[in-house]
């Protein structure tokens, strides 16, 4: 962004508003606010200058309280502002090309460039390591089972399984709980 909105570059002051709001969206995103307060300083500085400040005030300010979709006001009272969302407008109507070092380029293309290059730094799961999700009905014993399937027990706790003896051949006597915590709660253990 800054490239494209340097001083020596040939882009026309009337197409830049487009890319001054996208580049504030993406400091808004990723930025720190010291960015942000940068980039708003300076986009308000090109309003100035190209007298479309009257009566955008408000805009400006819903722009700034805006994140991604979310919005600070209604929809209702953004069309009494006459709010209109520069990402729903199509770039290329408003600014039918940027001229860049001689060659003509799409403005939409760079942002979309721009995007796809966002896209690519962001990290990504590594989904090889995840365990589908496999329900049954019926668990083996064995097999630890949790809401969401059966999956393995950890080594040691199936060495433990499979030394005690199954449970079908237990009688008793049961333990009652709530004594054994009450038992293990008064114990003293020496440091």
């Amino acid at each position: 962004f800054e490239r494209i909105l340097s001083p020596n570059n040939s882009i026309t002051k009337q197409s830049q508003p487009a890319i001054w709001h996208e580049f504030l969206r993406f400091e808004s995103q990723v930025g720190d606010l010291p960015s942000i307060k940068k980039v708003e300083k300076r986009r308000l500085a090109l309003h100035v200058e190209l007298n479309e400040l009257e009566g955008r005030e408000t805009l400006l300010l819903v722009d700034r309280y805006k994140f991604l979709n979310l919005l600070p006001c209604s929809n209702d009272e953004l069309k009494l502002l006459g709010y209109k969302d520069v990402s729903n407008i199509n770039l290329s109507s408003t600014s039918t090309s940027l001229l860049t070092n001689g060659s003509v380029v799409n403005g939409t293309a760079l942002l979309e460039q721009a995007a796809k290059d966002r896209r690519a730094i962001l990290p990504r799961p590594d989904i090889k390591h995840l365990m589908p999700f496999r329900p049954t009905r019926n668990p083996l014993p064995g097999s630890h089972s949790t809401s969401g399937g059966v999956f393995p027990l950890p080594d040691t706790a199936l060495y433990l399984v499979k030394v005690l003896p199954p449970s079908r051949n237990f009688e008793g006597p049961f333990v009652i709980i709530d004594e054994l915590m009450e038992r293990v709660a008064r114990l003293n253990i020496p440091d």
